[in-house]
Order: structure tokens, then sequence, then C-alpha cells
């Protein structure tokens, strides 16, 4: 057993993994890049980063496209060497009470 080994988590010598699942870019209203968030999340040891900007009128708001920000993720992954994968949500709300369409 190496010494890496003895000193990792608990969560890694039982298979788990961490990761940081919800995190602005400013792909929506976020202040720092995608490559920036990838950075902040292997530079506090996780092992995988989910994005969860905005998505509904990225292309209104930012000027930018569901593309571009999928091959933004893709890019940040390769730099910081963990998954980065893309999420977000669309913004639709509910009224309370009020049944799902």
């Amino acid at each position: 057993m190496s010494v890496r080994q003895r000193n990792e988590p608990f969560y890694r010598k039982n298979g788990w993994v961490r990761g940081l699942i919800h995190f602005h870019t400013r792909f929506s209203d976020g202040w720092g890049t995608v490559g920036q968030a990838a950075e902040i999340a292997r530079a506090g040891g996780f092992d995988f980063l989910i994005v969860t900007d905005h998505l509904r009128n990225l292309k209104l708001k930012t000027g930018r496209t569901l593309q571009e920000y999928v091959s933004a993720c893709e890019r940040a992954s390769a730099r910081a060497g963990i998954p980065v994968i893309p999420g977000g949500g669309t913004g639709r709300t509910r009224t309370a009470g009020a049944r799902p369409s």
C-alpha cells in the first residue's frame, strides 16, 4: 500500500467520488469562466464538476449558444483533468399547488 492510498479519504477507499454539483459561470449569473470553475473544483479536491448555469434564453442574454457552453465544459475538463459536466436549469417555475403541464 502506497502512502497516497493510506492517506486517501475514506470515501475514495470505498469507491466513492466527490463532486461539486452546483456552480454558475459567466454563461449565466456567475462571476467566473467554466475553466475557472473547473480549477476551483480540482484545487478543492473534487473529482468532478457539474456546471449548472441558467440556460433559458442563453442566446438572448449572453449572445452565446448551448454548443458553446458544452464546448467550454469540454475544454475546461481537458485542462483541469477532471470531468466537467454541462448541466443547467430552464428557469421554469410553478405556482404553489399548480399541476405540471
